[in-house]
């Protein structure tokens, strides 16, 4: 947790953006009136009002030798509000309520999501926490004859996930990252770019007792010795996006972006054993898009996924963020858009 005081790391988030938009004009600007050379058309002055569902899984996969203990968090759906203005993003998701049929075979995890970002036309910064508490093994069956109806639980494992991020678009005369994934620009063109920038990320997982459930055997007790680990990394990412636009107002779009840094961490075993270690770092950041706009309105589906990579002697760790999201948007006159004459049609 110390290092969380210290975490200043701005990254790059490249994403893809993939807008799917064949009515050319969703908004047109009379000052600067969309032709059809014209890639995409700005409409940041606009007030982007969001509401959407989110399926979304802060999962850990511990292995060691061959054996794969499968760390998952329950209630992964979640309802969210947000908006953006300018360049200025926010959105806050609070999970759904669990039934008490699924809290007593997986137990319950309270979770907290917050993203924010800030996005112009070129550069943009944005940034994450995740809190989970609350866990059960998912495969059981693999270490032992499991033929109970609920799962071994570790109702006091916490995952904490901080990131911030900043990219630059290269190609950004033509390709727009802010029409397939906040809704104030439309991409009236299919265009793409190549993207690059920084990453930070702190990780951290904790138990009391340690990451094997006592309903397990004992001798995979001993196999699996760990309570927790923590790590900062820090890094560059490069890769590209694309947005396909098609007619009626559909888009799609595809990114995929490498990652390669420093990374430091920190694990202690469950009978207080500490160490450390300095490795290099990769990640590897997914996203798909597609969605329709027309109006004042548009849908949009996406998927992201982030997986990172932590070896320390035999233990290999995996983390990764997986997330789909289903976002209806609003739009809304500001005396900032009147003024630049911007409306719908």
């Amino acid at each position: 947790m110390k290092y969380l005081k210290f975490f200043l790391v701005i990254f790059f988030f490249s994403i893809s953006a993939v807008f799917y938009g064949g009515q050319s004009i969703l908004i047109t600007t009379v000052n600067d009136t969309l032709k059809n050379h014209e890639y995409y058309t700005n409409l940041d002055n606009q007030f982007i009002l969001r509401f959407y569902t989110l399926y979304k899984s802060n999962n850990l996969n511990l292995s060691k030798d061959e054996n794969t203990l499968r760390y998952r968090p329950n209630g992964v759906f979640s309802i969210g509000v947000g908006f953006n203005y300018k360049f200025i993003g926010l959105g806050i998701s609070y999970g759904a309520p669990l039934s008490s049929q699924s809290k007593a075979k997986k137990g319950n995890t309270q979770r907290l999501d917050i993203q924010a970002s800030v996005i112009s036309t070129a550069i943009g910064l944005d940034g994450f926490l995740q809190i989970y508490k609350g866990y059960y093994i998912s495969n059981p069956y693999d270490f032992t004859e499991w033929d109970k109806s609920n799962y071994p639980l570790l109702p006091d494992m916490q995952v904490i996930t901080f990131g911030v991020n900043a990219f630059y678009i290269f190609n950004n005369k033509k390709f727009s990252f802010r029409a397939a994934f906040i809704g104030n620009q439309v991409q009236n063109r299919s265009a793409g770019s190549l993207t690059t920038g920084l990453f930070g990320t702190f990780d951290q997982v904790r138990t009391n007792n340690g990451l094997m459930p006592d309903a397990l055997i004992d001798s995979t007790q001993n196999e699996f010795d760990l309570r927790s680990f923590e790590a900062i990394t820090v890094g560059l990412s490069a890769g590209y996006m694309y947005t396909f636009v098609f007619n009626k107002g559909f888009f799609l779009s595809l990114a995929a972006v490498p990652g390669i840094g420093y990374r430091h961490y920190n694990l202690v075993t469950i009978d207080n054993s500490k160490s450390n270690k300095d490795q290099l770092a990769l990640q590897l950041l997914g996203r798909i898009a597609m969605g329709f706009t027309k109006s004042r309105y548009y849908i949009n589906l996406n998927t992201v996924f982030n997986v990172r990579n932590y070896n320390y002697r035999s233990y290999n760790l995996e983390m990764s963020t997986e997330q789909l999201r289903l976002t209806f948007g609003i739009r809304f006159q500001t005396q900032a858009s009147n003024k630049r004459n911007q409306f719908h049609p």
